[in-house]
This record gives structure tokens, C-alpha cells and sequence, in this order.
């Protein structure tokens, strides 16, 4: 008897951790996915600067035609660390010729950093890429400067950088203040919800989508990047053709702490770009 209790029991604790088990492997968010807006990604230079423009549209123009964009672009999709491209931020010089690149991280798979081990912060992305094959055009080093999302037009406008390269979308707004280079990425905005969030199940298209947004009030939180297209998509912003929602925005420092606000239930939802959003929804169910 007391060996089939024993048993009973045992069976009760392996029942018991493959169910927790079972838990800790579900999904922890899920995106919808529907387009919510369409946009151009473009880089910033200064608009007195027009021979750096120049190069920057002629690299985009060939690296179009012969399909290195589009490697580019799949190589930071897929995940694999071995083939990114790998980059110290380096040090401004007066003496030497140099492309300084202004963006902000992290806003993968654009641009991105992490540490290694005897080399430091390692700078890695779609832009990052880019700036490198920008740099070597014009038989620059490059150099790279991180700073708020807010500020990157600003530094470039005042002539404390050469570009910004960080996943910009073009508005008539942005565009008083620098030139924009060629467009090489078309982008749009998501929605990031918890796994068993069922609000938006039912949405099809981008009409249901905003239906249901426009239904709620100011105690839905939702969490966007501070100066981001997703923010001015939920506040409005004429220039890009937003109404905007009387749900609540909440922004922060980039799109990885706003997913971890809705993890935490700070925020309800998370509008986002879309394919920074897929990165950032396979990170964390993983």
C-alpha cells in the first residue's frame, strides 16, 4: 500500500511540473498582424550638405539594382549572429575624414549593439550595414553616436553629425529641418498584445483594427517609443495623416521597454514598427 502512495504521489509531482512546465512555454505576447500605416524609411543629412546626400543616394541606387539590399535586409531577419556585421563605435577626429552617424538603440534588426568580450560595444543592423557601405564610397571611417530618438534630426541639423540612420520615417514635419535621402525600406505599424489578449481577434483588416482602437477611451494605456511613429500614430499627426485615439499614451526609451511594460501590465497594448515588433515578440516567447 504504502508503495502505491508512494507511487500516486510521484505521479501527482510529475503531473504537477509537466503542467508548470507546459506554462512557462506558452507565449507570453502575440502580434497582430495587420498594417496599420504605410511609411518610407529614409536617412537624414543636413540639408546644406548635398554631396553627402548624393553618395548616400547612389550607394542606396546600387546596392538596390544588384539585390545587396535586399541581402542586407534578410541577413538581420534571419537571426543568425555569425553574418551580421560587427562594428566598433570609433572616436571623432578633426584630422581625419570620417562619416559620423547619429542613431538610436536599440531598434532591431536596424540598429542594435551587444558587448564582446575584448572588443566592447559592437554595433550591428540594416543601417549599420548601410552607413558601412556609405563610409567606404566616400573613403571615410566611420563613426557612430548614440542619442535619444528625439534628438537625431537636431544633431544633424546643427552639424554635429553627418547622418541619422535609425529607421526614420519621412514626414512633411521632419523634412523642414533636413534632407532625407532616397527611400529604402517600406515600414507600417502593429499591434503587440499579451497572448490572451482576445480583443482584436475578430479584426481582419486595417478598418476593424481602428475601429476598435477609436471604441476606447483614455483608461486603455497603450506603450509606444518616445518621438516614434507609433507615438504620433496614437496622439495624431497631421503631416502623416493620423487622427489619433483618446486612448492613453505611454512612451518610453525604445520599443523593448514598452513590450516589457505590457509583460508587467503597465500597458494594455503596444503599437510598434512592425518588423522590429516580430524580433521583439520572437524574443521574448522564446
Amino acid at each position: 500500500m504504502k508503495r502505491l502512495i508512494s507511487s500516486a504521489i510521484s505521479l501527482i509531482i510529475l503531473a504537477t511540473l509537466v503542467l508548470s512546465l507546459g506554462s512557462c512555454m506558452r507565449d507570453r505576447v502575440k502580434s497582430i498582424d495587420i498594417k496599420l500605416t504605410n511609411e518610407k524609411y529614409a536617412y537624414a543629412v543636413n540639408k546644406n550638405d548635398k554631396e553627402l546626400l548624393s553618395t548616400v543616394n547612389t550607394v542606396l541606387d546600387r546596392i538596390k539594382k544588384d539585390g545587396t539590399l535586399n541581402e542586407i535586409v534578410e541577413k538581420y531577419f534571419s537571426g543568425n549572429e555569425d553574418e551580421y556585421l560587427k562594428v566598433s563605435a570609433g572616436v571623432e577626429s578633426l584630422t581625419k575624414k570620417q562619416l559620423v552617424v547619429v542613431t538610436h538603440i536599440p531598434f532591431s534588426p536596424f540598429e542594435f549593439a551587444k558587448y564582446e568580450s575584448g572588443k566592447g560595444k559592437q554595433f550591428s543592423g540594416i543601417d549599420i550595414e548601410i552607413a558601412s557601405l556609405v563610409a567606404k564610397e566616400m573613403g571615410a571611417e566611420l563613426v557612430i553616436k548614440e542619442k535619444p530618438l528625439g534628438e537625431l534630426l537636431n544633431e544633424v541639423a546643427a552639424g554635429n553629425a553627418d547622418i541619422a540612420m535609425a529607421g526614420l520615417t519621412v514626414t512633411s514635419d521632419r523634412e523642414k529641418l533636413v534632407s532625407f535621402s532616397d527611400t529604402y525600406y517600406e515600414a507600417s505599424q502593429t499591434i503587440i498584445v499579451r497572448a490572451d489578449d482576445t480583443t482584436f481577434d475578430d479584426c481582419k483588416t486595417r478598418a476593424d483594427v481602428e475601429k476598435v482602437l477609436s471604441s476606447m477611451g483614455s483608461s486603455v494605456k497603450v506603450g509606444c517609443q518616445k518621438n516614434s511613429t507609433s507615438a504620433l500614430y496614437v496622439k495624431g499627426d497631421k503631416s502623416l495623416g493620423f487622427a489619433g485615439y483618446a486612448i492613453t499614451p505611454v512612451e518610453y526609451a525604445s520599443a523593448v521597454h514598452a513590450a516589457q511594460a505590457l509583460i508587467s501590465e503597465k500597458v494594455d497594448l503596444v503599437i510598434v514598427d512592425q518588423c522590429a515588433g516580430a524580433l521583439i515578440v520572437k524574443d521574448i516567447n522564446e
